[in-house]
């Protein structure tokens, strides 16, 4: 009775140890020639397992290794991986090994054909005995497979679960209901197989000059978080990153210019191994940083006024109103859509109209987004209070040409700019100094005056020497009747 139990279990290849990784489908006789022969191993665990070194056995005593030829030689929960003696596998999406003692006889009616794994130690983790008697016979297109822990003859499903053969003896079943009935069984068997997944996490548009918030989640066969293994990071932009894998994955990138950015990523399972065990990519869009103060109040209500000039909503979480004297932190979930504002009072802020001269918007970083007192600082010191609402109006009218150059170093370049705005939006009336009503002669009004005054000269010139010439004359006929000539 043990002899017959021994037997029968050596018979159908149950394996002591209960070993992950199980020998679960055998094609030896293929329609297409032996040639085309495979063995299927399948991990039935929890957890993954690494089969890069391990051995295929020909019979009990000859062994040879096996040799990745697709894949990445991890086999993970629930996954297939195939062992074969040709390289016939493009179109085959999972794991493929070769070995060069890879034999499958399928004239083994008589004797009794010993198949088996194992690890990079030698030891056998799974084997089998099969016999042309237990199913899959020559030509006729079905496989060796292991269904409720017994061998049948089953329809070939490399890499997919098996499917009995049983279903194409059944007269009442049309054969088109099997073949759909086998195409759902494959379509939802590949959708749920478990594979190493990882995901980028960020905002799919950033600005110019201000750090975008990068985040990674990798998950392994059965869904758990990983955290070993390395991320190789291309930012579309002429730079990358290498990192280790861990929990905390958050990181900065920055992008200088405008367009469009394809950011890619590729995880893998070894620190030291060149071909990922899974990729992501992402297309962050790149625009113009127009943010600005476009407003301030005066010393009764000093409000500051934020202007969002750009197409996308802005998370103002963590930026920052800074003067010399004063600071305050926007508060989480902060967001301001496009082409909207939002008034921060002074009593939110406890900013003063001291406080105008050094005033500027940063983000959570610190770096300065607009600095509102360089604007302040070309803007003509003489325009009377009553304008500040056109001041700030002009301000914002120029914004758009200034907001990307550093105001710290360039303002003189948007001088000109600014103060056309200003001739056209401040009534000159209001400017306390203007060329037009001042006292002082032009040079053109100087030439003016003196040709005036030689005419006037000339013609008081001409006026008195008449006036002389006449009395004269008169003088002498005067003379001329008070005298007698007398002859001697």
């Amino acid at each position: 009775m043990i002899l017959v139990f021994l037997g029968v279990f050596l018979f159908f290849g149950f394996n002591i140890a209960f070993a992950n990784i199980l020998i679960n489908e055998i094609m030896y006789a293929p329609t297409e020639g032996g040639a085309y022969e495979w063995m299927e191993v399948f991990n039935s665990g929890n957890t993954s397992v690494d089969i890069n070194d391990w051995r295929f056995f020909n019979n009990k005593d000859d062994s040879s290794p096996l040799r990745l030829q697709k894949g990445s030689g991890v086999l993970g929960s629930g996954e297939y991986a195939i062992i074969t003696n040709t390289s016939n596998w493009d179109s085959f999406s999972g794991m493929v090994f070769s070995s060069s003692q890879f034999s499958l006889p399928d004239d083994s009616l008589k004797y009794n054909t010993y198949k088996a794994i194992s690890d990079s130690s030698k030891q056998i983790i799974d084997f089998v005995t099969y016999d042309t008697s237990l199913g899959g016979g020559k030509e006729s297109g079905y496989s060796l497979s292991k269904i409720s822990n017994s061998w049948l003859s089953g329809v070939a499903t490399p890499g997919l679960k098996n499917i009995s053969s049983s279903l194409h003896n059944d007269t009442t079943t049309n054969i088109d209901s099997i073949q759909n009935i086998t195409e759902t069984i494959i379509n939802t068997k590949t959708s749920e197989i478990p594979k190493i997944k990882t995901k980028i996490k960020a905002e799919f548009y950033t600005f110019v000059g201000i750090p975008l918030d990068f985040d990674i989640n990798t998950t392994g066969y059965s869904d758990e978080p990983l955290s070993y293994g390395k991320y190789f990071w291309n930012f579309g932009d002429g730079d990358s990153n290498e990192t280790k894998a861990s929990n905390t994955n958050k990181f900065t990138h920055t992008f200088f210019y405008e367009g469009e950015y394809v950011v890619t990523v590729q995880y893998f399972t070894n620190y030291y191994s060149i071909k990922p065990d899974a990729i992501d990519k992402i297309t962050i869009k790149v625009v113009p940083a127009d943010i600005l103060i476009s407003k301030v109040g005066d010393e009764k209500d000093f409000f500051v006024e934020i202007f969002n000039n750009t197409n996308y909503a802005v998370d103002f979480s963590g930026w920052a109103l800074l003067s010399n004297e004063k600071s305050f932190i926007l508060p989480k979930n902060t967001i301001l859509e496009s082409k909207k504002k939002i008034i921060l009072s002074p009593k939110i802020t406890n900013f003063n109209i001291l406080d105008k001269d050094t005033l500027k918007l940063v983000n959570k970083q610190w770096e300065t987004i607009f600095n509102y007192s360089s604007i302040v600082s070309i803007l003509p010191t003489e325009i009377s209070s009553k304008n500040t609402s056109k001041v700030n109006l002009s301000i914002s009218k120029v914004s758009n040409n200034i907001i990307q150059s550093d105001l710290d170093n360039n303002f003189n370049n948007n001088t000109n700019l600014l103060q056309n705005v200003l001739d056209t939006d401040i009534p000159k009336n209001d400017l306390l100094a203007s060329a037009v009503k001042s006292d002082v002669p032009t040079k053109d009004n100087l030439i003016y005056f003196i040709f005036i005054l030689f005419i006037f000269l000339g013609i008081g010139a001409s006026a008195t020497y008449y006036i002389r010439n006449n009395n004269r004359k008169s003088v002498s006929i005067v003379n001329g009747d008070d005298f007698e000539i007398l002859d001697e």
